[in-house]
C-alpha cells in the first residue's frame, strides 16, 4: 500500500488478489484518486490500527477521534474503534462501534466477518453466543461471492464452529473459481497456514489440498 499527497487530491495504490479470475494468478495493482480529506482519514485509520496492534489502544482512539471528526461515516474507522474499545475492556462501546459500522455499510462482508471475529475471540467478555457469532459469519458469506480472502477466513471459522455444511459450501465456491496452485499461493501470501480439507469424492470439482 502506497500513497501520494498533492495540493488538492491524493492517490492511493495497493495490490489485491481476492477478485482475480482463475486465468490470472497474479495480484492486481489497484489505484484510486481521493480527496485530501479521504487521504488524511485513511492514514489516520492505518496509524490507529498500528497503535492497537502494538498494545496502545488509547492512542488509537485519540487518532480515530480525529479521523471521525473529518468523516463520521467512515465505517472502517468505526470498525477500528470497536477493536480499540474492546482492547481496553469497553465491551459496550465496542459493540456500538461495530453496529454503527454495519448501519453505515450493511452490505460490506468484511464488517460482518470482523465483528464475528471479535465476538468469537472474546466470547466470554462479550457474553456472545455461538448463534450470534455464526449469524455475522453467515451474513458475510451471503454478501460475498468470490472474495478469496473472506472465503478462506470463513471456511476456517465455520469449520472451527463445527458448521460442516457451511464449510463445505465455502469450499465448493472456492473450487468453482480458483485452482489449487493459486489458492495455496494466496494462503501463503496472507500467512494462513491451515489446509483446506478436500471436497467429498463424489463431487467432480477439483479438490483443494
Amino acid at each position: 500500500f502506497t500513497s501520494t499527497l498533492g495540493n488538492h487530491y491524493a492517490s492511493l495504490t495497493w495490490k489485491t488478489c481476492w477478485d482475480t479470475p482463475r486465468e490470472d494468478p497474479n495480484w492486481v495493482t489497484m489505484s484510486r484518486t481521493v480527496t485530501r480529506e479521504e487521504f488524511i482519514t485513511c492514514n489516520l485509520i492505518l496509524s490507529a490500527e498500528q497503535s492497537t496492534n502494538r498494545g496502545a489502544p488509547r492512542q488509537a482512539l485519540k487518532t480515530l477521534e480525529q479521523a471521525l471528526t473529518i468523516n463520521p461515516n467512515d465505517y472502517t474507522a468505526h470498525c477500528e474503534r470497536g477493536r480499540a474499545e474492546r482492547s481496553i475492556g469497553n465491551i459496550r462501546r465496542s459493540r456500538e462501534a461495530f453496529e454503527q459500522a454495519i448501519a453505515i455499510a450493511p452490505r460490506c462482508a468484511d464488517i460482518h466477518k470482523e465483528y464475528g471475529d471479535e465476538l468469537q475471540q472474546h466470547a466470554h467478555q462479550q457474553r456472545s453466543s455461538q448463534k450470534e457469532i455464526l449469524s455475522h459469519y453467515q451474513q458475510a458469506l451471503n454478501l460475498t461471492t468470490y472474495d478469496l480472502q473472506v472465503l478462506l477466513s470463513l471456511e476456517k471459522r465455520f469449520r472451527t464452529l463445527g458448521e460442516k455444511t457451511l464449510s463445505h459450501e465455502v469450499r465448493e465456491r472456492i473450487a468453482k473459481k480458483y485452482d489449487e496452485e493459486f489458492t495455496r499461493r494466496i494462503m501463503k501470501q496472507v500467512k494462513d497456514s491451515y489446509r483446506l480439507p478436500p471436497l467429498p469424492q463424489q463431487h467432480s470439482r477439483p479438490q483443494l489440498q
